[in-house]
């Protein structure tokens, strides 16, 4: 199978998972032959988006305080997953959030616990905050590149 169109989705109140999703687009543009961008937020309308038409969904969120998941997140998932009968393409996770906490970054469990339940979920991500070392930028590439080698394996 070959990776033709990915959809990036997204929720980012501080910029972090932005930056994030921003970086995944800019490591795949060239393996890719389409790649749309959704940001979930206030005026976010997906109601005509046709999911289906994707080979692979890469979905990030922050985590609030000690460990919640962002309404918008929430209600792109129960759009998905609940409220349509849609087939759904595989996915990937990642997420933003800080380490001091003791639920660092859990709106990528609770994420991939929901998604699990209708498709595979390929691999994860857990970013520190803003993502401006080597380090994680060299984190967030391995991460892009894994998931689209494991999508052309599939």
């Amino acid at each position: 199978m070959s990776v033709n169109k990915v959809l990036i989705v997204y929720y980012s109140l501080s910029g972090n998972t932005k930056v994030v999703a921003n970086k995944i687009r800019e490591f795949i543009n060239d393996q890719v032959q389409e790649c749309d961008v959704l940001v979930l937020g206030k005026n976010s309308d997906y109601t005509n988006l046709n999911i289906e038409k994707y080979d692979l969904v890469f979905i990030g969120s922050p985590t609030y305080g000690t460990g919640n998941t962002p309404e918008y997140t929430l209600a792109f998932l129960r759009y998905i997953l609940k409220y349509n009968n849609f087939i759904l393409p595989s996915f990937a996770v990642f997420g933003t959030g800080d380490t001091q906490w003791a639920n660092y970054t859990r709106a990528i469990d609770e994420i991939k616990y929901h998604l699990e339940k209708k498709t595979t979920v390929i691999d994860i991500l857990r970013v520190e905050q803003r993502p401006v070392s080597v380090y994680q930028i060299s984190k967030i590439k391995d991460f892009a590149d894994n998931v689209i080698r494991r999508t052309y394996d599939c």
